[in-house]
């Protein structure tokens, strides 16, 4: 990203980031400041990106919603927040006009925002190209765009219920009061580049705007941001959503959200060894770590990049093609994480059989068992399979952390408050790179701050 900074520097004549800052700073700056906007924060996006999240939109936060009016308040509003190209907002009126009981009764409002103008001007015209529907049904294009020479426009009943806007989460203190009252927040792959102190800010105010029981959408990447005295997680159709609470501290009525996919199948991957039943030789055996090998690393490189920018497709693509033979075992890892990600269950399992057969005491195996585990509703193999990874290495802070976060979300608090704090001992202890791979690309900083607000959030409670 520097290296956009420096062109810019060059366009404006300065040398130095102190006189860059300056200038965009002045009068005369403005409209270089709209230029190094638009330059660093063109986002890769397409339509029905992270399915798993459309699911749980069309099939049960927003048939909830739709009961909540009682049709009385035939009314519903949704902020796409970061909403780049357009791509997500779209998609968002296009599941409420085929959702919505006579939709042209409903008083529908879809505001969507970003601080990038050239961003904006792409969304309103509503124009794109074919790159934009991979991973989408042919029939759904057909439905909702007309094509002509390659290029496809949302049609103009889609486009009228979407308002787009310019709008810098960073710059308010208080969002404007058009942005309060939504039924739905949508802001993916936004807060996780902002500094810790800014994402938290950000969404302490989403939970203001939010009334009590509303939602929020967050990327894969953010989910640990969502503070935990504002919001409760929820599992939910393979993926995790974000209610606001009722109050600091207090049970909400969740409408049984603790849902499996329907298609869920017992999964095929061997079952996990439990740490009391080892046998010594096999307890001493467990300090051996194989060495980790890596077929070529420039690959893995480019194909973690990829992951974190949650392009899956082109992460996959990065790893050399037909290379079956002594791939390593941190590819496999981390294929296994891509497919874990991209809700492709099956490949995931055949990742991870693979990587059991390349060595079955590796720590990270039972971790990503144990995410494969949870995400099909099996949530006591889990805390198996996370025990399993501790046992092989007392420092991983993954295994931890998710135990302390599904005994936190089935309320066992005294289990959920000892495992926040043996995750916070092993914090310093873990790896940078291996945290960031397991914690969604979160930061240490970033974690230290959640597990000792958990921590401090239990002790409130048991003191009251």
């Amino acid at each position: 990203m520097f290296s956009l900074v420096r062109e810019r520097m060059s366009s404006v004549g300065v040398d130095s980031p102190e006189a860059y800052l300056s200038f965009i700073k002045s009068l005369k700056g403005s409209s270089e400041l709209k230029n190094l906007i638009s330059c660093v924060t063109v986002g890769e996006t397409y339509f029905l990106r992270n399915k798993d999240h459309w699911r749980a939109f069309n099939k049960f936060v927003l048939p909830r919603i739709i009961d909540s009016k009682n049709g009385k308040n035939r009314s519903v509003k949704i902020w796409s927040a970061g909403c780049s190209t357009g791509e997500e907002a779209y998609t968002i009126a296009v599941s409420l006009l085929e959702s919505l009981p006579f939709p042209q009764n409903w008083d529908i409002k879809i505001m969507a925002t970003d601080i990038n103008e050239a961003s904006l001007a792409k969304a309103r015209a509503g124009v794109y190209t074919r790159n934009a529907f991979r991973g989408v049904e042919e029939q759904w294009v057909k439905k909702w765009f007309t094509e002509k020479k390659g290029a496809y426009r949302i049609r103009k009943e889609v486009r009228k219920i979407v308002d787009f806007s310019s709008l810098n989460l960073v710059s308010q203190n208080r969002f404007p009061s058009a942005y309060t009252d939504p039924d739905i927040i949508f802001c993916r792959n936004v807060l996780m580049y902002f500094r810790k102190e800014v994402y938290m800010r950000v969404i302490k105010q989403f939970a203001e705007c939010l009334k009590p029981g509303e939602f929020l959408f967050l990327g894969h990447a953010e989910g640990a941001m969502a503070r935990q005295d504002n919001f409760k997680s929820i599992n939910c159709c393979d993926t995790f959503i974000f209610q606001k609470r009722n109050d600091f501290g207090s049970r909400i009525l969740d409408f049984g959200l603790n849902w499996k996919n329907e298609n869920d199948q017992q999964s095929t991957v061997a079952k996990t060894p439990q740490p009391e039943t080892l046998p010594d030789r096999e307890r001493k055996s467990t300090f051996h770590r194989p060495k980790s090998k890596i077929q070529n690393p420039k690959s893995y490189t480019v194909a973690l990049n990829y992951y974190f920018q949650e392009n899956s497709d082109a992460a996959l693509k990065a790893f050399p093609e037909n290379d079956n033979k002594n791939v390593g075992l941190k590819n496999l890892i981390l294929k296994t994480m891509i497919h874990l990600d991209s809700s492709d269950w099956v490949n995931a399992e055949k990742s991870l059989q693979e990587l059991r057969n390349e060595s079955d005491i590796l720590p990270e195996v039972y971790v990503l068992e144990a995410m494969l585990k949870e995400v099909k509703g099996d949530h006591d193999g889990a805390v198996k399979a996370n025990q399993a990874a501790i046992f092989l290495d007392k420092d991983f802070f993954a295994p931890r952390f998710r135990l302390a976060r599904i005994y936190q979300n089935q309320g066992h608090v005294k289990k959920a408050q000892k495992h926040f704090e043996h995750a916070l001992k092993s914090l310093g202890r873990d790896s940078e790179d291996r945290m960031k791979l397991f914690c969604g690309g979160a930061s240490r900083e970033l974690l230290e701050e959640i597990c000792g607000k958990s921590i401090a959030d239990f002790a409130f409670r048991n003191a009251g």
